[in-house]
């Protein structure tokens, strides 16, 4: 089993989660793909449809990636998928960033950011997502990534107690990828103002 399994599986949550709020709630999305300028500025519908098919794939990915058991060939076409997706959260990010440093990035329904600290953790997961799919693509046999489902099976096959464990450290890892960027970027913040 790969040390990664659990941060992968936060990872394809983030996602899950992360783009289930663009469907129901789109406007920190719409909003941060027209402050990027990459939508015409009135067009407010176009704007709403982008963020939720944005949303819509984020859902995609992360449900397959928790949910469904792939053989290593599929298993790395999905990590580098979804490591590419990362590496266009990111030159996005760098986009708004750039336009204005105070943008909301819309990520989690307005409650992001653009900061150093966001597109350091979005390098990472890009990089390890890459990393991963490589050797799941060039090593016959590699078990780089298992579904949640196929992983919460074997655990329970051990002691109920480690699927409460295992499931806890998804939570904590997803939540941590979620609000850690935002809270180092406000530290940051808060630094350069003080100096």
């Amino acid at each position: 089993m790969s040390p990664l399994l659990g941060f992968f599986h936060a990872v394809f949550a983030l996602l899950a989660a992360s783009g289930s709020l663009k469907l129901i709630r789109p406007g920190a999305a719409s909003r941060a793909l027209r402050a990027a300028q990459l939508l015409p500025i009135g067009r407010r519908l176009v704007a709403h449809t982008a963020a939720r098919l944005l949303g819509a794939v984020e859902i995609a990915l992360g449900l397959i990636g928790l949910a469904v058991p792939l053989p290593g060939q599929v298993t790395g076409a999905l990590l580098a998928v979804t490591g590419l997706l990362f590496v266009g959260f990111n030159l996005f990010l760098r986009r708004l960033h750039r336009i204005d440093a105070s943008a909301d990035c819309g990520c989690f329904g307005g409650a992001g950011g653009s900061g150093m600290w966001h597109r350091n953790v979005n390098t990472g997961i890009a990089s390890s997502l890459g990393l991963a799919a490589a050797l799941a693509l060039l090593v016959p046999g590699a078990t780089v990534h298992r579904s949640l489902l196929e992983t919460m099976v074997s655990l329970v096959a051990e002691s109920p107690v480690l699927v409460v464990t295992y499931g806890a450290l998804v939570v904590m890892l997803a939540w941590v990828l979620t609000v850690g960027p935002g809270l180092l970027d406000d530290l940051a913040d808060a630094r350069a103002v003080q100096a």
